[in-house]
């Protein structure tokens, strides 16, 4: 069992409980916005440590997070669509008002059932694998694998600023073939 109290907030690794990470920068004092989870809070009776932000949209948010099952780090994502939902004072629970609980009922619905449609998918390796779905705190969390990468825009970045079709290829090949796929099970990315 790993001793979450030394791992980095921000990339998960151990870095023997430092405030600053030298593997990848973070500061662990840092909290998350007061709108989203806290950094260190504990998620699915103790499994899952929550860190930072890696990305917040309109449906919702993806945190960094810890397995404390499978001592692996995975991605958290959490149904918290911005304009009709918001954090109650615990940081923890999901408020809606209630000319809003509607369209909440029904986001929490399609965001359970994107989730599980893509758990059954394990064969596809171009996405995420969805390792777990759970309620609690009145709304709805996926659990995904993380993989180790860069971003589109940092590989161009790193090649000038724009790609050849030799390079592009291989990389969008494999896009469309996972949406071919998706599709053909009634899934649709949007």
């Amino acid at each position: 069992m790993v001793d979450t109290k030394r791992l980095c907030m921000g990339c998960m690794n151990d870095n023997g409980g430092e405030k600053i990470c030298p593997i990848c920068g973070h500061n662990n004092l840092q909290d998350n916005a007061s709108q989203h989870l806290s950094v260190g809070s504990w998620l699915n009776a103790n499994r899952y440590l929550v860190g930072k932000v890696i990305e917040s949209g309109a449906d919702g948010v993806t945190y960094i997070g810890w397995d404390n099952e499978l001592n692996a780090v995975v991605n958290i994502r959490e149904y918290f669509p911005e304009n009709i939902s918001v954090r109650s004072n615990d940081r923890m629970t999901v408020t809606v008002a209630d000319e809003k609980g509607l369209a909440f009922n029904k986001g929490i619905k399609e965001f359970f059932e994107l989730y599980t449609a893509l758990s059954e998918f394990p064969s596809i390796s171009a996405i995420l694998q969805v390792a777990d779905i759970f309620e609690a705190n009145v709304t709805v969390y996926a659990v995904s694998n993380t993989v180790s990468g860069i971003t589109l825009k940092a590989f161009l970045l790193r090649n000038g600023g724009s790609l050849k079709w030799e390079q592009v290829r291989p990389l969008f090949m494999r896009v469309l073939s996972t949406l071919a796929e998706l599709h053909s099970k009634g899934i649709v990315h949007r």
